[in-house]
């Protein structure tokens, strides 16, 4: 469960450091969109891992300051930029690799279209 009851949602430069020391608070956190460290169009940056663990002593700074709800993956990721569900397991595994389940700032948000990721891959594990 969490401790907080609202949270901003937007992409990592509509989010700077004046917004977040102004409004983040006890009851509002901050959730990253994070698709741009990870995706080249449908497939995965070559230095996709590089590019997350570039930003990640960013975002657990937050998380320790308590700013940080967590990371969005994308909204109808899969039928917007088209990657394969693998390809979101990557995204979402690297995520949780720095954020492990139950640290602060470890939300990992992600929603789709059911109909796009069963005829996509028949692998429907998505807890993470």
């Amino acid at each position: 469960s969490f401790n907080f009851t609202n949270l901003v949602f937007g992409w990592p430069n509509n989010i700077n450091s004046t917004v977040i020391n102004d409004y983040a608070r006890e009851d509002l956190k901050f959730m990253f969109y994070v698709p741009n460290y990870f995706l080249n169009g449908s497939e995965l940056w070559s230095d996709y891992q590089d590019r997350w663990d570039a930003v990640v002593p960013k975002y657990k700074l937050l998380a320790q300051q308590g700013k940080l709800a967590g990371f969005s993956v994308g909204d109808e990721v899969m039928s917007q930029s088209n990657p394969t569900l693998d390809i979101v397991h990557t995204m979402v595994n690297t995520i949780r690799a720095s954020f492990p389940r139950g640290s602060p700032g470890s939300a990992i948000w992600w929603n789709e279209n059911n109909g796009w990721i069963s005829s996509r891959s028949s692998n429907m594990v998505l807890i993470y």
